[in-house]
């Protein structure tokens, strides 16, 4: 018997240790982050107050913001008044997700709870299948950087806030993982609620066309799995639409928060770019009143060329999306939030950090920035 229970329990540890290595940085990041956050709020003045999410400190300081349009639509649906920052211009995968767990509860502290649960577990499997994903290509040692680099980001806290940004990441590497399998079916299921979660999920379509170009060669039946990706924004414009009768009501809502949506204004700021002609000053003027998004902007293009010669071509084209959306729509304000999802760009930024003093450093001052902008968030301050 101890014979054969000795080589079962070393296959136990050693599966039990990749899900422990890949989620280190993150359990020890969200328990700083919670004790400082905590600390935080009993200490100091909230700037803003509009509502409560719980009694309890140590949840309420995880819902900020457009956490409160995804509880809303899980407590009463959607809603549009025209001219007014409205719940349309949010996509409905995670709020559909919050109602259903608590069973269609209208109570803002389960649907806080729940919504909290689902960003952090999305946000754990993400970081164990990231892991997984990037040791078989180039390596556990940049594993590991890539998970530390990213789990200590300035605005990491985000994956695992009441946002959509920590189920967005699973979705997407997700994805990828299904798409480096052969799993077709799969990936264009994901890519579907990817989706159905992020407006920029509907272009996941392109890069896992690249993995299947790589992979399969000319099967056009797996390939035909794929075409599912962009179904879970037409979902949506089909609700829309029965119910407004405009399937691009989003995006005329989210021209309330100051997004350039309009075609029109994407080809000319794609002109501008091409030619050069006045994109630095209207960028500049976007970022002048913040100079983390734009440090944030400047940071994503570095790490972009770098991906682009180095990485697979799938992964350049889904981070030129993740940082060309936002200049297209000249939406930099939310800039270090967005490139949270790219996660291409970590795994760039990962290998520019070989050296260990310098991955020390730059890891000591992202986290000291990071608890800084956790405590602007905890007390009601805009970060992004």
């Amino acid at each position: 018997m101890t014979q054969v229970s000795a080589p079962l329990t070393g296959l136990w540890l050693r599966r039990l240790r990749e899900p422990a290595i890949a989620l280190l940085p993150l359990v020890l990041s969200r328990i700083g982050l919670a004790a400082v956050g905590v600390v935080a709020l009993s200490l100091w003045p909230v700037q803003f107050h509009g509502w409560l999410a719980s009694e309890h400190a140590w949840l309420d300081i995880w819902a900020r913001w457009d956490s409160g349009y995804y509880i809303g639509i899980a407590r009463e649906g959607y809603s549009f008044v025209p001219g007014e920052m409205s719940s349309v211009a949010f996509f409905p995968l995670y709020s559909l997700l919050m109602r259903l767990v608590t069973l269609g509860s209208s109570q803002v502290e389960p649907l806080t709870a729940v919504g909290w649960a689902i960003s952090n577990l999305a946000t754990a499997l993400a970081f164990w299948l990231l892991y997984r994903l990037i040791c078989e290509q180039e390596g556990e040692a940049l594993a590991r950087r890539t998970l530390w680099v990213l789990a200590l980001f300035p605005t990491s806290f985000y994956l695992s806030a009441v946002y959509t940004e920590g189920l967005f990441l699973l979705l997407t590497v997700a994805a990828f993982w299904s798409a480096r399998r052969g799993s077709w079916w799969a990936a264009g299921l994901l890519g579907a609620a990817s989706a159905a979660t992020r407006a920029i999920g509907a272009l996941l379509a392109l890069p896992l066309v690249l993995e299947w170009r790589a992979r399969e060669g000319r099967s056009c039946r797996s390939l035909a799995w794929l075409a599912l990706a962009p179904s879970g924004l037409l979902a949506y414009m089909a609700y829309l639409y029965a119910r407004w009768g405009d399937p691009l009501l989003f995006r005329y809502a989210q021209g309330s928060w100051g997004r350039n949506t309009s075609l029109t204004g994407a080809v000319q700021t794609a002109a501008e770019m091409l030619t050069g002609a006045n994109l630095l000053g209207r960028i500049a003027a976007a970022a002048a009143h913040a100079p983390l998004d734009l440090a944030a902007l400047l940071l994503a293009l570095v790490l972009l060329v770098a991906l682009l010669r180095r990485q697979r071509p799938s992964y350049g084209l889904y981070a030129a999306y993740a940082v060309g959306v936002p200049i297209l729509t000249m939406q930099l304000a939310s800039m270090p939030r967005y490139l949270i999802v790219a996660f291409p760009l970590f795994i760039a930024l990962a290998r520019l950090l070989r050296r260990r003093w310098v991955l020390v450093a730059a890891l000591a001052l992202s986290a000291t920035l990071q608890l800084y902008l956790f405590v602007r968030w905890v007390l009601w301050y805009w970060v992004a």
